[in-house]
């Protein structure tokens, strides 16, 4: 017993210095919003995107921090650690509006085009607009709710049709959920999987003695998905950006939206 008093004592010791510094991110970010200069303003707004990423890295991943970081990166003018920070906001909560509308806010700026995007799509969004709201967790719930529920129905359904109404409008729920979950799993593997973090020469080939691969250098922002890895001559990646036009670029300009991921 006393050592899980110790334990628990520690954990709220530990819980609490995380809130501080939390706080301390708010009160540099407030700082920066309420200053006339705007050097300042971006120097607070690194400050506190700065606080915020520690607590990131020690382990705290919550959509709220990450959202918090790409704005104050956005506002600083950093554009790939807010486009990455946006990314990793929706991979923990798909339904984040904050971060969804930055990260729109920040493509728009870059004139970034995605190739997916058709006439079908506006149509895919109104009829299940209700995609985004939710989260994938409680997508999966009530799916789940649904199916059950439905299948639950169909044998008394065969003999009173009373309930067959009922069975056949939770299937049908459970259908639309299912094509939701589906759309997100989809949206996860064939989204951009890495950001450029810096204003980068993309190149024909993997070296720097290839030739450009596009008109003018990359903009610190700009999301790829990786194809393949070189690592030699100091690592280099072959990636898809949202356009579907192809590239390499040196392997220290890009950094995954998963520390872990590898590509594909």
């Amino acid at each position: 017993m006393p050592r899980l008093k110790v334990m628990a004592i520690v954990l709220l010791l530990a819980g609490a210095a995380r809130a501080g510094e939390f706080e301390d991110g708010l009160s540099e970010f407030r700082r920066a919003a309420a200053t006339g200069d705007p050097v300042e303003a971006k120097a607070l707004y690194r400050e506190a995107a700065a606080t915020w990423e520690a607590l990131y890295r020690g382990g705290n991943a919550s959509t709220r921090l990450l959202t918090n970081i790409g704005n104050a990166r956005a506002f600083a003018g950093d554009l790939g650690e807010a486009v990455l920070a946006y990314r990793r906001a929706l991979l923990a909560d798909p339904g984040n509006d904050r971060a969804r509308d930055g990260l729109d806010a920040i493509r728009h700026e870059l004139g970034v085009e995605d190739r997916r995007a058709g006439a079908g799509s506006g149509l895919l969004h109104a009829l299940f607009f209700w995609h985004d709201m939710l989260t994938a967790r409680t997508r999966t719930i009530l799916f789940a709710i649904a199916w059950i529920g439905g299948m639950a129905l169909l044998v008394p359904a065969r003999r009173r049709r009373k309930l067959r109404p009922a069975a056949a409008l939770l299937l049908l729920v459970a259908g639309a959920l299912f094509s939701s979950l589906f759309v997100t799993d989809r949206e996860r593997r064939d989204a951009a999987d890495a950001v450029l973090t810096v204003r980068t020469e993309g190149r024909a080939g993997d070296g720097e003695f290839y030739s450009p691969s596009h008109s003018s250098p990359l903009p610190a922002g700009i999301e790829i998905r990786i194809l393949e890895r070189r690592e030699d001559d100091g690592g280099w990646v072959h990636g898809q950006l949202r356009d579907g036009t192809k590239t390499w670029l040196p392997a220290r300009s890009v950094e995954t939206v998963l520390p872990s991921s590898r590509g594909f």
